[in-house]
């Protein structure tokens, strides 16, 4: 995968030279962050931060967007998992350096790193190379007009694009160092003379079982962080999402200028079919509602802006992951029902596969501090 995090100039000189890339909160009252009672508000926002920062894997590309000069650059390489790193008196470390905090981080290495960037004119509006309106960088062009968080992504196809714009813009030709930095006047990445090490305390995880167990009101977000962290670690949903052969995944996908998202949206290739996985996640039990209004949408979207970047056939299959029903209900009777009766008139009038809708359930055992999830058969 390649992530996007949005920096300033001042903050994108300390990212080169202390090789590490972060997202983190404005406020400065950072007790909330171990307090969960803090805010309703704030925890979500920060339990968002951690879903968005959670997709990293090592060897996963890094890219920056620099505010400032409004550029895009690259190409650096996730060298560690994301960690929380630790307060003392209320800051973190660098933070004098960096003028704020930074929460959530991660480690980086060179990967392919050129001296210019793209301007986001060059990656986002022009269009002498694109044929049709699915080719252009809608991840970015949607972070754009929403305003999403710090850590932003893009789809493989999107990443192949903006890296070869900067490539293109460089002539190809990368520098070689070890040791780099962010030059002011030129607006470019420069080699340093002076490799810096850092020091700070990569050893906090940022696993969220806990947050899940403890919190008492809506946790969709919750839930959405879990599964960035967990879809390939965790044997249930390993098997139940069959994520072994997943090459992306991303969390809060907009899908509309409207600013409908997906809440989870995985892609894999099994044999000649590359298989979407759009994924809508309720913290409570499902409802018919969302089969008829959300779902319908996230499979019009994806089959028009999504599929056709692939050239192997594209078998789009929707997913609801809810709570489980303990017994029987009205609220389950409409749920099952129009369930059925998606899966009995599946769309056909698409270029992709549309295959049957599935409910995945969840349990939390708070004692023990894990949650299940479970295919159902009804």
């Amino acid at each position: 995968m390649t992530h996007v995090f949005i920096v300033n100039e001042r903050t994108f000189n300390i990212h080169l030279q202390y090789m590490f890339a972060g997202t983190g909160y404005k406020g400065n009252d950072l007790s909330c962050i171990i307090d969960l009672k803090k805010s309703g508000s704030t925890e979500k926002t920060l339990t968002g931060m951690i879903a968005d920062i959670s997709k990293l894997r090592i060897g996963d590309k890094v890219l920056f967007y620099v505010t400032g000069c409004k550029k895009i650059f690259g190409v650096f390489e996730v060298a560690g998992l994301p960690f929380y790193e630790s307060f003392t008196d209320n800051n973190n470390y660098l933070y004098d350096t960096l003028g704020k905090n930074l929460t959530f981080r991660v480690l980086i290495k060179p990967s392919l790193v050129f001296a210019s960037g793209i301007s986001e004119q060059e990656a986002l509006d022009e269009i002498h190379d694109i044929e049709h309106p699915y080719q252009m960088c809608w991840s970015l062009i949607y972070r754009k007009l929403s305003g999403m968080r710090g850590c932003s992504f893009l789809t493989d196809y999107e990443s192949e694009r903006i890296i070869g714009l900067i490539s293109k813009k460089n002539n190809g030709k990368n520098i070689q160092s070890t040791a780099y930095k962010y030059d002011f006047k030129s607006k470019s990445i420069t080699a340093n003379d002076q490799v810096l090490t850092y020091s700070g305390d990569c050893s906090k995880t940022l696993d969220v079982i806990n947050r899940i167990c403890d919190i008492t009101n809506s946790f969709e977000v919750h839930l959405q962080a879990y599964i960035t962290q967990n879809y390939d670690k965790k044997k249930d949903l390993k098997t139940i999402l069959d994520s072994e052969k997943t090459f992306w995944i991303g969390n809060e996908v907009v899908c509309s200028v409207g600013e409908q998202r997906i809440d989870v949206m995985m892609i894999s290739k099994s044999d000649d079919n590359i298989i979407i996985r759009i994924i809508e996640l309720k913290d409570g039990k499902p409802y018919a509602d969302i089969i008829l209004s959300q779902i319908p949408w996230y499979i019009k979207w994806v089959d028009q802006y999504v599929a056709p970047n692939y050239s192997e056939n594209v078998v789009i299959k929707p997913i609801i992951i809810a709570a489980e029903f303990r017994r029987k209900s009205n609220t389950q009777k409409a749920f099952l029902e129009e369930k059925r009766r998606f899966n009995l008139n599946l769309p056909t009038n698409y270029n992709s596969t549309v295959a049957e809708l599935e409910y995945i359930s969840f349990s939390i055992d708070k004692d023990k501090e894990t949650i299940s999830f479970f295919k159902t058969s009804y």
